[in-house]
């Protein structure tokens, strides 16, 4: 081992120091600009309310895992996890519109219940919409946020202050795009929201969600630490959809499907980008205070097709839990029967797509709930 003059020691030394003084300084500066900017920044209107009351020493409620199922499970009460899913949501419904008709308050289990359901079936503005009304409850809402944003499992923890809890590599993630306007939203409007500080692997990374005229944008940035490697579905905004997807601009030859992503310190930000089409809607708008004739009178059938024939138990539970939130007959209907005489033939959807058929089953949820919420004391939507 060569032996060092002395003051070539010194220096290694001094080095050193100053090696060790700059990290510490790094981290420090991390963690305070952590400590000055919200973990999520949401665009104004109701949701940034109810997330402004969540501070940093805000306890999250304990509602991931499985909070959902045994809630589903007692509400339900079949024993089938689709079925009582489907058949929880109207009966959590039915009881918040009630709720608003005699002029009580919203129950915040319930709607962190719903809000939960409308994630899953990625009802994106019916999850903010029942978010928004926990503002009351900050505990609710920080528990409720991973879920939004970042998109974090069911299962992932969360920390005071709604931030989740260190995830580990190769998670997959599944945001929601930001809550929509407290107005009527504006041809051409830019939606953006953010989460910062997220523990992925080893790195500390950001998110941030833009939606635009011409497509939905997240950007991950690597903000500290070592290498992260993940996965991001794109979420596709209520009444549009997406035809393309990119990763760095490059084209991606899948289309929902999560987009891998790996961030090394000192990389550039990396872009998912989903660009929207045309397309024709899967469902009419949602009904106001009545019912058309020819769906109270006839009923809503649901017919699957031969390609659909796995989502045969999700559309029957589908069909009945719409039918008693809105007390009209509906079910299952084979398409090639002949449909019942009477004044009314009732109304029929086909689910024939197996890529557009669970995003048929969400927009008949949600025009449902616009239907049953409609008017209510409170305003709820």
């Amino acid at each position: 081992m060569p032996i060092l003059h002395p003051r070539l020691r010194a220096a290694q030394a001094v080095t050193l120091s100053v090696v060790i003084a700059l990290l510490y300084t790094t981290a420090w500066a991390l963690a305070a600009s952590a400590a000055d900017s919200p973990p999520v920044e949401l665009p104004d209107g109701p949701a940034a309310v109810a997330w402004a009351g969540v501070g940093a020493e805000t306890e999250p409620a304990p509602i991931g895992g499985d909070w959902l199922v045994e809630r589903a499970r007692d509400a339900g009460g079949t024993g089938e996890p689709v079925t009582d899913r489907w058949l929880a949501w109207a009966s959590w419904l039915a009881a918040e519109a009630a709720a608003g008709r005699a002029g009580e308050d919203a129950d915040p289990r319930r709607r962190a219940a719903l809000a939960l359901v409308a994630l899953e079936q990625r009802r994106w503005n019916d999850a903010w919409h029942h978010f928004a009304r926990l503002s009351a409850h900050p505990e609710l809402a920080a528990g409720l946020m991973p879920r939004c944003l970042p998109g974090v499992p069911a299962g992932a923890g969360v920390l005071p202050g709604g931030l989740p809890a260190p995830l580990a590599d190769g998670v997959v993630l599944r945001p929601a795009p930001p809550p929509p306007p407290a107005g009527p939203a504006r041809l051409g409007e830019t939606r953006r929201a953010a989460a910062h500080g997220l523990r992925i692997g080893t790195a500390w990374v950001d998110m941030a969600v833009l939606v635009e005229p011409a497509g939905v944008e997240i950007t991950l940035t690597h903000v500290g630490g070592g290498p992260a490697r993940f996965a991001v579905r794109l979420p596709q905004p209520a009444g549009r959809r997406i035809g393309i997807e990119y990763a760095d601009w490059f084209r991606q030859d899948t289309l929902g499907e999560p987009l891998a992503v790996e961030l090394v310190p000192g990389c550039e930000p990396v872009t998912l980008f989903g660009r929207f089409v045309p397309f024709d809607r899967d469902l009419p708008a949602s009904p106001g205070a009545d019912l058309p004739a020819g769906l109270k009178g006839g009923g809503l059938w649901i017919e699957v097709g031969g390609a659909c024939e796995a989502l045969r138990l999700e559309a029957g539970a589908a069909a009945a839990a719409v039918g008693e939130l809105l007390a009209i007959p509906a079910g299952l209907r084979d398409p090639r029967s002949v449909p019942a005489a009477g004044p009314f033939s009732g109304t029929v959807v086909h689910l024939a797509d197996p890529a557009r058929a669970r995003s048929v089953l969400a927009a008949l949820a949600s025009a449902a709930e616009a239907h049953v919420l409609h008017g209510v004391a409170g305003g709820v939507r």
